[in-house]
This record gives C-alpha cells, structure tokens and sequence, in this order.
C-alpha cells in the first residue's frame, strides 16, 4: 500500500543574477523541480501494445527512506546540471505506532560525497513511565514524549575520475536495504527502558 511521505529540498543557490535581473530563469525553478521528483517515483509501463490505449504507470517501490533519499538525489542532479550539492529532509508519519515519524536528514554533493553526518530521528515517540520526585507522582504511569536524534557516520569515498557519476534517471543512486537505519529496534529499546533504582530513591532515573 502507499503510504504518505514528506520531502523538503534544500538548494543552496546564488539568487543574486535572478534578482539583479528580474529573470526567475537565472534561479532554480521550484515547480519544476518538485514535478521531476513527483514524476521520478512513477515507473512507466513502455511495452504495452501499439493498438492499446497510453502505456499505464504503476508506482516505485522502496524498501528504506535511505533508497527513497537516494533515489531523490540521483533524480535532481540529472536533472539540474547547476546544483551542486542539496539537502533532504524526508519523513515518513506512519513509520511506527507509538510515534508521529520517523525522518531522515541528509546532505550530499553531486559526486555521491556526504557533507555532514546523517541525521536519524524518531518524532514524539509515546511513553507510559513512572517518572518524577514526588512519591505521588510514582504511584502511576505517565505518558512522556520523546524526540529522539541520532547521527552516524558513513565512509563513503567519492568516485574516482577514471569512473562516470551516475547523471541518469534511469540509474538512480540507492542505498541498500542493509545501510537502513533500525528506527523500531530504537525506538522499542525506549520504551522498554525501566528504571534500575528503587521508586522510593527520590533520584532514581524515571
């Protein structure tokens, strides 16, 4: 089933001759930018009948918001030639049932190259804990939010000049489904948490 997902894109981009101008064909054109990737996520039927009706589409399918990320990046710098680097922030709502989303935060180069570490959060992840200073407060449990982020740290090595970066859309650059991020191992590890003191320890961790 489809599921619902967020993208925001980040272009870095000298506005100036667009503004100095008046010309928005001097800036990135964001509509078109945002029907690409749209359009990106529909694989065309090409092998239907000549007599039948406009080839059908049926939807792509990712395993992880890593693919899904990766697939985006490929998609934009073929199609842009003058964006050079771009940030993703993609969020999936439904990713778990106890938590608003789950979202992955990246920034790449057009050589494949990562410019920062990769952000990995869990958005108000649900939590019934007995928590707080007061013994009345430890009589029963509460329900608590959490955000919770994470950063790791990918070695990637750019390609070499000998070899082509992939420009074409027909040859996204994807991340397997082993380099996925374990947002439910997360996020049941949190929930599973249990303070190791007594309840009657006013500095027991809750």
């Amino acid at each position: 089933m489809r599921q619902p997902i967020r993208v925001s894109i980040s272009v870095p981009y000298d506005l100036r001759p667009a503004a100095e101008a008046d010309d928005v064909s001097k800036s990135i054109n964001y509509g078109t930018l945002s029907k690409c990737v749209l359009a990106s996520v529909v694989e065309v039927e090409d092998h239907a009948p000549p007599a039948s009706a406009a080839a059908t589409a049926r939807q792509r399918q990712f395993r992880s918001l890593e693919q899904l990320s990766g697939h985006i990046f490929a998609t934009c710098f073929a199609a842009f030639p003058e964006i050079e680097r771009m940030t993703l922030d993609v969020v999936k709502p439904r990713a778990l049932p106890y938590a608003d989303g789950v979202r992955v935060l990246s920034s790449r180069a057009r050589d494949g190259s990562r410019l920062a570490s990769e952000r990995f959060s869990i958005q108000r992840l649900a939590c019934n804990v007995l928590v707080g200073l007061n013994p009345c407060e430890r009589e029963d449990k509460q329900l608590v939010y959490f955000d919770v982020d994470v950063s790791t740290t990918h070695h990637h090595h750019p390609p070499s000049s000998s070899s082509s970066p992939v420009h074409s859309q027909d040859q996204p650059q994807t991340l397997g489904e082993d380099d996925a991020f374990d947002f439910r191992g997360l996020a049941k590890d949190i929930r599973q948490v249990r303070a190791s003191r007594s309840p009657q320890d006013p500095c027991a961790p809750g």
